[in-house]
């Protein structure tokens, strides 16, 4: 339509302790905010295939351009290969994730410095916003979209949202794992909020909304498992609805 944001993909930092793949930036004609997303595991199957190309085609692919361009946020995806090798290898170092959010800031001319981070990260990335957590970044927003495959997970988000520092969003599919572990979460937090339906791209939500809390669990309906987890990023990326 008549909205537009700018793309840039390149490298960040130098040297050994440089990024060691191409990161994007997805950069809204207004910003107020610093977005850092993690991708999930290219896995290489047919289904998941049109959401591992470059970084570019993944954004297309997702159905994220309207939501970019018209949210407030600049958005960083750095590219990861296999099963977040690339990820795991770099952030190995916890110190990396400081060096990273430094060089993004960088290359933005530093105006990054006045914006409040958003940490977010679907499927297997949602385990590097939690290392991030532990590294000492300090988001004023968490997102996970079908991402809390472990306990460790979900406890980390468990006692950095209990700090009360900032949002957290859930995103989930119904019977799956991540699902499981964002009932518990709630549990733990003391959320006793009944859901209520909503109605997302067509797709009948449950919401449970209390205070800076908020999940979105997505019925399988009559897809696959393997596409609900990627079109439950499409549906619920906006913040609010």
């Amino acid at each position: 339509g008549t909205c537009h944001y700018s793309e840039c993909q390149g490298q960040v930092g130098s040297g050994s302790s440089g990024y060691p793949l191409p990161v994007l930036f997805t950069i809204p004609s207004q910003a107020d905010s610093l977005r850092l997303h993690f991708h999930g595991h290219i896995l290489g199957m047919k289904e998941s295939l049109p959401f591992e190309g470059s970084l570019s085609s993944m954004v297309k692919a997702f159905e994220l351009q309207k939501s970019l361009c018209e949210q407030k946020e600049v958005t960083v995806i750095p590219q990861s290969v296999g099963k977040n090798l690339t990820y795991s290898n770099y952030f190995k170092s916890s110190a990396n994730y400081t060096q990273f959010l430094k060089d993004v800031k960088f290359a933005m001319g530093n105006l990054g410095n006045e914006f409040p981070l958003h940490l977010s990260g679907h499927s297997g990335g949602g385990k590097y916003v939690a290392a991030g957590i532990e590294a000492g970044l300090k988001p004023h927003q968490v997102t996970v979209f079908d991402g809390i495959y472990a306990s460790t997970t979900k406890d980390t988000l468990k006692n950095w949202f209990k700090k009360g520092e900032g949002k957290l969003q859930l995103s989930t599919v119904q019977g799956q794992s991540p699902d499981n572990f964002a009932s518990e979460l709630r549990a733990e937090l003391g959320i006793k909020t009944k859901a209520v339906k909503n109605s997302i791209h067509g797709v009948s939500y449950d919401v449970y909304q209390s205070g800076l809390f908020t999940q979105y669990s997505r019925p399988l309906g009559s897809q696959s498992g393997l596409a609900a987890h990627f079109n439950v990023v499409k549906e619920t990326w906006p913040a609010s609805y």
